[in-house]
């Protein structure tokens, strides 16, 4: 019995761990959706309550412009040029050892 127990979850741990982080997405968009303030928000605030200051404030937006649309597209972009050819040698290195 343990050991189809532990071949299911061999075989199906990227569905396993889909589904657990699913729940948990459902679980906080809910919380979102009734707009209620939650713990994690609260200890949030209190530790950047701490750094909160008018010499950090510019830094600051800097990173927060790295989450902005342009920049993550011109990133998704360079990743997507510079990986795609990577894929393409692995892919093209295991097909020979395999076959």
């Amino acid at each position: 019995m343990k050991e189809k127990a532990k071949e299911f979850i061999k075989e199906n741990l990227k569905w396993i761990i889909l589904f657990i982080c699913l729940i948990g997405f459902v679980v906080l968009a809910e919380d979102v959706f009734h707009k209620e303030i939650m713990k994690g928000d609260i200890i949030g605030y209190n530790l950047v309550s701490y750094f909160i200051s008018d010499s950090i404030t510019p830094l600051i937006k800097v990173i927060t412009n790295f989450g902005g649309a342009i920049c993550l597209l011109l990133v998704a972009s360079i990743l997507f040029i510079v990986i795609k050819n990577k894929i393409i040698i692995y892919i093209s290195i295991v097909k020979k050892y395999i076959i």
